[in-house]
């Protein structure tokens, strides 16, 4: 017999000690998200990027500006990564545990603004004064600062807001192609301007410190319009309480959420195909291209037509699924590749390259977080227990894990092929080992990627669950 039914709100949920049998009311598949509103989320996406797409300039900045050297700096990136990714999990299960008259995820926005932003400033001021061990020191403690506290404190809550806004499936692809057309732009903006500003203002540190003073407050503002003008649906009216589901009950029903574990493996490894890629661009563009200013028109062709797609994609999901558009566009990335393979230093070879990878990347972002979305439903189809934070908290903590490990494997073996950062002339053995980093290693990881988006059949399974769920019924009660 139900101890409780709850009525009013979006959420309808039978609750018999603890159990949850999955009763949800029909309002969040009918209400239309509008434009205002899903520009809001998707400035809170361009908000993430700023942080997250400038950090990725750290290595570079730490090994030719600080001199620290890129072992020590692969070191601590890797290390920093593996304790995001636990943070991920613990942040995960506080967001399904938080109540406030906010919601459940648009609070943090409110709470983490302003230290996200501060904290990203951090990284690059540095004192002068400090010696090569209090350098290390100081870039480990303020790059886990923003990453491993403030970032995942706002953007584990972010990415799920996704999910609380709305249960309707085609409007969730909506929101989340406008979420990553905001990512797109930004990280285009910041990929194009970044180097060309540092190198017009003196390649100095006062140079960065200028440049990261801009993004980090334009990521405090973004932050907040994003909470101001979002809604929270699916949570509101729901007065049960999450801390009847334990830590140990949340990771039981992801692990037995299957389409979960497919997008989590096909996620981690395009996350790792795209680490090796990203983090070895700049010494790409520097020692194989002859400067290192051609990331800013590696990253135009790339960004180009990824917007392009994602601006195309919702007609394309409709017709095909979220699942076939991913899965052509990963496999489009690893063929794009191939020409680079035969013209490594050929400038006009690697932009006309890298654009058509800029379709596929556009598909694979375009539908992840709509497809992690589809996956909660199914989740609470499957066990009966909603764990959105958990779920999303736990993709990211895959692919930060594995990112982490491709940025320190990726600089070890820099490393090792002999590179100096303080230094313009670098062995053979470096130009060889970046060929391997940009080219082949991503190359491979996309081809395995596609194979994992192959059992992945949610797509049209999703409205026959939806129905169920709204009966009252899950697996364990047809």
């Amino acid at each position: 017999m139900a101890g409780k039914n709850i009525s009013k709100g979006y959420v309808m949920e039978n609750v018999n000690n603890g159990e949850k049998t999955g009763l949800i009311d029909n309002v969040g598949l009918t209400e239309k998200i509008g434009l205002g509103e899903k520009i809001a989320y998707g400035a809170g996406d361009f908000a993430s990027g700023l942080v997250g797409t400038f950090t990725g300039y750290l290595a570079y900045f730490y090994t030719n500006n600080i001199g620290i050297s890129i072992t020590v700096v692969g070191t601590i990136l890797m290390a920093s990564r593996i304790f995001d990714g636990i943070t991920d999990l613990l942040m995960g299960f506080v967001m399904d545990r938080t109540r406030s008259k906010h919601g459940k995820a648009r609070p943090w926005l409110l709470w983490l603004a302003f230290p996200t932003g501060a904290a990203l400033l951090l990284t690059v001021t540095m004192p002068a004064s400090l010696g090569i061990t209090g350098k290390i020191i100081y870039a480990f403690i303020t790059y886990n600062l923003v990453t491993t506290v403030c970032y995942t404190a706002i953007n584990i809550p972010y990415g799920a807001l996704n999910s609380l806004m709305t249960r309707d499936q085609y409007q969730r692809s909506v929101i989340n192609i406008f979420r990553m057309i905001f990512a797109a732009v930004c990280g285009l903006i910041v990929n194009a301007v970044t180097m060309p500003i540092i190198n017009a203002l003196g390649a100095t540190q006062s140079s960065w410190i200028t440049l990261v003073a801009s993004y980090a407050a334009a990521a405090t503002v973004l932050f907040l319009l994003c909470f101001r003008f979002t809604k929270e649906r699916v949570a509101e009216g729901n007065t049960i309480e999450v801390s009847t589901i334990s830590f140990k009950d949340s990771i039981r029903a992801m692990l037995k959420n299957k389409y979960w574990l497919i997008i989590s493996g096909t996620w981690v490894l395009f996350s790792i195909a795209m680490t090796f890629l990203t983090s070895s661009m700049i010494y790409y563009a520097e020692f194989i291209l002859g400067s290192n200013n051609y990331v800013s028109l590696i990253s135009i062709v790339v960004y180009g037509p990824c917007l392009l797609t994602m601006g195309l994609l919702a007609p394309i999901i409709k017709k095909f699924g979220k699942r076939n558009a991913a899965m052509c566009g990963i496999f489009l990335i690893f063929v794009s590749s191939v020409p680079i393979l035969f013209a490594p230093a050929n400038v006009a070879v690697v932009l006309v390259s890298r654009a058509f990878s800029g379709f596929g990347i556009g598909a694979v972002m375009g539908t992840i977080f709509a497809m992690v979305a589809d996956t909660i439903e199914y989740g609470h189809w499957k066990t009966g227990r909603r764990v959105q934070g958990i779920l999303y908290s736990s993709l990211t903590f895959g692919a930060r894990v594995a990112a982490g490990l491709g940025t320190g494997v990726a600089s070890w073996l820099l490393g090792s092929a002999g590179y100096d950062g303080m230094s313009k002339v670098q062995p053979p053995e470096v130009f060889t080992m970046l060929k391997i980093e940009f080219i082949i290693i991503p190359m491979a990881l996309c081809a395995l990627a596609v194979i994992g988006y192959y059992f992945y059949k949610l797509d049209r399974e999703y409205p026959a669950i939806i129905k169920a769920l709204t009966e009252g019924k899950n697996e364990k009660t047809l």
